[in-house]
């Protein structure tokens, strides 16, 4: 009930992530990243780099790693997300199937022999106007690390669906990730977006713009 409360009475993105991050690592989760993207990029394929809030003890370094190599491209957790996946994805549970590619396995690799994260999960958020997941890392060994996914993974699920939930609902809050997202666009994309918010399918919208639009 604090962490409802807390959810709640929040006002930027800052405070109600502050509130999930606290929640989280009362379950037993060392560290959060949440990551949004809008549909209407998706739908466009415009070229957006995702971004991320994440939790101070989130691994800097592994992130900007991550950002600097481009590893979005490979992220078998993105790929599963966009193919609608719904299901809790654990990282080393995915990788011990041996059904990912070299890249998507160097990506885990990278992760743990380089930057010591032991343990991670991503759980899938889906809305109706876009896409995004949660990444949780645990410095817990791996026997511990089973144990937190058989006894609270539907806790830590519950809790990231209730924070999407009220993040995606509160302009205030996700006023966040549509400002930066924004200012990530090129001249021609900016250009194109206004026609892309009517809901027309993308070659019904390509063949009524304007040549000026797109030139």
């Amino acid at each position: 009930m604090h962490f409802i409360a807390a959810l709640f009475q929040a006002t930027t993105l800052d405070e109600a992530f502050a509130a999930y991050e606290r929640q989280m690592q009362a379950l037993g989760v060392e560290s959060v990243m949440y990551t949004f993207v809008p549909q209407i990029y998706l739908d466009a394929h415009l070229s957006i780099v995702p971004l991320f809030k994440t939790s101070g003890s989130y691994s800097p370094g592994f992130l900007k790693h991550y950002q600097e190599a481009g590893f979005e491209q490979h992220d078998f957790t993105v790929k599963k997300i966009l193919q609608g996946e719904s299901q809790l994805i654990d990282w080393w549970g995915e990788s011990r199937k041996c059904h990912l590619s070299k890249h998507e396995q160097n990506i885990v690799v990278t992760a743990r022999e380089d930057y010591g994260i032991r343990n991670g999960m991503t759980i899938p958020l889906q809305s109706g106007i876009g896409i995004g997941g949660i990444s949780c890392i645990s410095a817990d060994k791996d026997a511990a690390y089973q144990r937190l996914l058989r006894e609270r993974a539907e806790a830590l699920f519950c809790c990231a669906q209730l924070f999407h939930a009220h993040v995606m609902t509160r302009p205030q809050l996700n006023a966040f990730f549509m400002t930066a997202l924004l200012e990530k666009l090129s001249v021609k994309e900016r250009r194109l977006l206004p026609f892309l918010i009517t809901g027309l399918p993308m070659k019904t919208v390509i063949s009524n713009l304007p040549k000026s639009t797109y030139s």
